[in-house]
């Protein structure tokens, strides 16, 4: 089409529409004409038709045509805009005073429908005009900003007089198709206008959201308007959160481009006042979805699978899930953590009682690893809100399940949930996340970890728990407390000390008898964190009794029988409150070290024995009277120490004879007492630990890992000059072993500390062997391992200038690296991982490590450290915070090399 053919057929078209515009201008200035209405019926189809062809014909003029064309037609445009916006301002007064004229009139609704149809496909075509416009023809926009603006502003207006009408006409119920048809022409209008106004800035949406929604909302009134599938409005619904998720992952995308661009991105104040406007619209969409939800309630069944979905993918922006981006900058996290739950919280308020929503919920054990974090998000969020649900809500989730499904274990579906989310979310668990806690009335606000978030509304679930139903919980409890996964029988042992703490004594009696007997008949043949689990629970609970419960126990269990040795190893001599504490605790002390002296009894009554020594000299009202017995007891560890070797060295072990764990438990209680032994029998104990890890090595056998652990750290404050030789052999030959990872972890902390506090600063040259000078140095410089720029710190002579002692090497530690470090990292980034094997730590390929590697990485790695540490209830706290401490490490570097991926 040519410009003289263009200006020819668009005076056309504008002729018939300012004739139209007349006539339509001369019936809406008559303000209580009662024709207006129909008169626009009629001819609604003309006002749409000459309206788009004007559109068309400026497009086809801009494409075409030169700039003074393009201006002439612009301001043509103007003029018939602008009386545009005038006739719909005077039609806007002639729909108010009809409504008020004829409010009972049930044919009302009908023409007030026609007339929302026909501003809903201008609005269309005045977004999509703007929007061509803007992307092809700055210059023409300019121009045309104005003119289109009030245009847009009196349709809104004019929607808004027409949505208000529409609510104040009360009809009868819709049975006729020509008013049904007309509704239904509404709401197919309305979805394009919707799905084209998404794309569009924020300010522009917030003037005509508020009215749309209103309409969409008050469209439920029509019985079959949305037909049998309800296209219509699971159509919406699926559009609206389609657009916060782009809107979610725009804000997250601008935050990363513009903190990569050097300088030449947007201000700080541009950059907040558009994440300000994207959020803001979030927000928006998620309240006219919740508005939608709220007033469409008997079609919760429809959308509960796609809001259920969006929920997940929405939490999913946010860390610890594996497909939140490690680059997002702090403030763009800072602002998501704040918006993301006023989005999702009011939604899912909605749909809680919906019970394929809550199935949905439950039931999502077989969900990805990516969606692990937002699933239990989501649980944490109905255990918070559970006492607001209605009663049938709350007995569907605490019901059976069904006969044909439970077990011992699923027997009702939200604690059927809480297990199979907590089995799910081990690395999530791991890692150093922050959420807001429960406020106390009158303390500050307390960030608390995944676990502890999902543990204390678990908790809050146990107390809200009606009566008939903790026969089940108990059931669950005690199936998870036997559970192989770590985090499902911590959790069962965490609810069982609430229950125990916050119920009657009787009831938290009756729990510690249970557990009582089941210490003594579980087999020895059980997993070691089997038996763990149910004496740490005993131990917990043990506390919670009173002096006269305890009594009880004390009677029960006599201290002077072998078949009770069992029993009181397992219980902490800092938990007795009855006065007879002290009594109790110096006999059984006196029969275990009666029973350690004679050679006929068996490892396991051994093993009993020293655990029980320990835990009565770790008592401070007990141990001042207990170290008169210091010289026999250092006997007694010295020959169980000499038997172990003898016995491996002899190839004469029992089956049932366990060297490693009575190793284990002789040197841990040896390091108890270090600091009040003379320096012959420290040399004693030290030359019998480096005859016990010689054999070890030699014969291949396991080595205790723990104890050495807890030797070796109480070495560093010694200062007899008698102890260097024997000091640097031990090292020498821990630190040159080859060891699985984690074992060599504790071994290098071991060093670490000894390095850090020891006066005998001269001998740690001679304590690292030759050839794993520079992973050591590495290790304690925290120097990425294979870092090869610093090739003065793996030289062996400046070992001792590095670490002379803490302060000078806290303080040239920070000198030194920093800046080297820092260059290095940025000329030089690597991308290796830790593989974990027999022989130690290697540098290997990252590009190959999926999630499943990781996860293997974890569990053998804990393996490998349990198999050399038989019973870790003999920990002292010292190395159960090491061991923590090492464990946390290991799956931050995990998840830090996961991400860089």
């Amino acid at each position: 089409m040519n410009v003289r053919d263009s200006n020819l057929k668009s005076g056309d078209s504008e002729s018939q529409l300012q004739c139209l515009l007349s006539s339509l201008e001369d019936q809406s200035l008559a303000v209580n004409s009662p024709d207006l209405l129909p008169a626009i019926q009629g001819s609604h189809h003309q006002i749409v038709e000459c309206f788009g062809f004007l559109v068309d014909s400026l497009r086809g003029l801009l494409s075409t045509g030169g700039n003074e064309a393009a201006g002439e037609k612009c301001q043509c445009m103007n003029t018939i805009v602008n009386s545009l916006s005038v006739v719909l301002m005077n039609i806007k007064q002639s729909v108010q005073q009809s409504i008020n004229n004829n409010n009972n009139d049930t044919s009302l609704m009908t023409s007030l429908s026609l007339m929302l149809s026909v501003i809903l496909k201008i609005i269309l075509m005045i977004l999509k005009l703007c929007k061509d416009i803007e992307t092809n023809h700055e210059s023409s926009f300019e121009s045309l900003a104005a003119g289109l603006g009030s245009l847009f502003k009196s349709t809104v207006s004019l929607l808004k007089a027409t949505c208000e009408g529409v609510e104040l006409v009360k009809p009868h119920p819709l049975t006729e198709d020509r008013s049904d048809s007309a509704i239904k022409n509404v709401l197919s209008s309305l979805f394009p206008v919707v799905q084209l106004s998404l794309q569009f800035d924020p300010t522009l949406l917030l003037i005509s959201w508020k009215s749309l929604g209103k309409l969409v909302c008050h469209l439920k009134d029509a019985p079959r308007l949305l037909g049998n599938d309800c296209h219509a409005y699971y159509e919406m619904i699926q559009e609206l959160c389609n657009a916060i998720l782009i809107k979610g992952r725009e804000t997250i995308d601008t935050g990363i481009n513009n903190n990569n661009d050097d300088g030449g991105g947007q201000s700080s104040s541009e950059l907040a006042n558009l994440f300000s406007r994207l959020l803001k619209l979030c927000r928006f969409f998620a309240s006219l979805i919740v508005r939608i939800v709220q007033e469409y309630d008997n079609y919760h069944h429809i959308i509960s699978e796609t809001v259920f979905n969006f929920l997940l993918e929405l939490i999913s922006l946010l860390p610890p899930s594996p497909s939140c981006s490690k680059a997002i900058p702090k403030p763009v996290l800072l602002q998501l953590e704040a918006n993301i739950p006023v989005v999702l919280e009011p939604l899912f308020s909605c749909l809680m009682n919906c019970e394929e929503f809550l199935n949905l919920l439950t039931t999502s054990s077989e969900l990805t690893s990516r969606y692990s974090y937002s699933w239990c998000y989501l649980i944490c969020l109905l255990l918070k809100s559970f006492q607001k649900l209605e009663a049938p809500s709350r007995t569907y989730l605490l019901e059976p399940i069904t006969a044909q499904e439970s077990t011992s274990n699923d027997t009702n579906r939200i604690l059927r949930a809480v297990f199979h989310c907590t089995s799910s979310c081990h690395v999530e668990f791991s890692l150093p996340v922050s959420l807001p806690g429960i406020v106390s009335i009158g303390q500050p606000l307390v960030e608390v970890s995944l676990y502890e978030h999902l543990c204390v509304h678990v908790c809050s679930l146990v107390a809200l728990m009606p009566a008939e139903y903790f026969q089940q919980l108990e059931r669950v409890l005690l199936y998870n407390l036997f559970s192989e996964d770590f985090y499902c029988s911590l959790l069962s042992a965490d609810l069982w000390s609430f229950m125990a703490r916050w119920s009657t004594s009787e009831v938290c009696y009756s729990h510690v008898k249970l557990l009582s007997d089941l210490v003594l008949v579980i087999p020895d043949s059980a997993s070691s964190h089997t038996i763990n689990n149910v004496k740490c629970l005993f131990w917990r609970l043990f506390a919670f009794l009173t002096p006269q419960q305890q009594e009880l126990l004390l009677h029960k269990f006599t201290p002077v029988s072998s078949n009770n040795v069992h029993f009181w190893s397992t219980v902490p001599v800092s938990a007795l409150t009855s006065s007879s504490a002290k009594n109790f605790s110096t006999l059984l002390f006196d029969y275990c070290m009666d029973t350690l002296k004679k050679d006929d009894h068996s490892s396991t009554t051994t093993i009993h024995c020293l655990r029980i020594i320990y835990n009565t000299l770790s008592s401070t009202q007990c141990r001042p009277h207990l170290l008169t017995h210091l010289p026999p007891l250092i006997d007694v560890i010295i020959k169980l120490m000499s038997f172990c070797v003898t016995k491996t060295t002899e190839k004469q072990l029992k089956s049932d004879y366990n060297g490693t764990a009575i190793s284990d438990h002789s040197l841990s209680v040896a390091a108890l007492l270090l600091n009040d032994m003379n320096k012959e029998q420290i040399i004693k104990v030290l030359h019998s630990t480096y005859w016990l890890i010689a054999n070890s090595l030699s014969t291949n056998s396991p080595l205790p890992v723990a104890g050495i652990y807890s030797l070796l750290h109480s070495c560093g404050p010694l200062n007899h000059h008698d102890l260097k030789e024997t000091l640097c052999a031990l090292f020498n030959t821990l630190l040159s072993a080859e060891l699985p990872w984690l074992p060599k972890q504790l071994v290098l902390e071991s060093f670490k500390h000894f390095a850090e506090v020891t006066p005998f600063s001269d001998i740690l040259e001679k304590c690292i062997p030759e050839s794993v000078s520079s992973f050591v140095i590495d290790f304690i410089q925290k120097i990425p391992h294979g870092c090869n720029g610093h090739p003065e710190l793996l030289e062996t002579s400046n070992i001792i200038k590095v670490l002379s002692d803490q302060r000078q090497y806290l303080l040239k530690g920070k000198v030194e690296q920093t800046e080297d470090q820092e260059s290095i990292v940025e000329a030089e980034p690597t991308n290796t991982a830790m593989e974990i094997e027999g022989n130690g730590i290697t540098n290997v390929s990252s590009d190959n490590i999926t999630d499943q590697d990781i996860l293997s990485d974890f569990s053998s790695s804990w393996s490998q450290l349990q198999s050399s540490i038989s019973d870790t209830s003999s920990l002292t706290p010292l190395m159960r915070s090491e061991l923590t401490k090492i464990w946390n490490e290991l799956g931050e570097y995990l998840k830090t090399k996961h991400d860089d991926k």
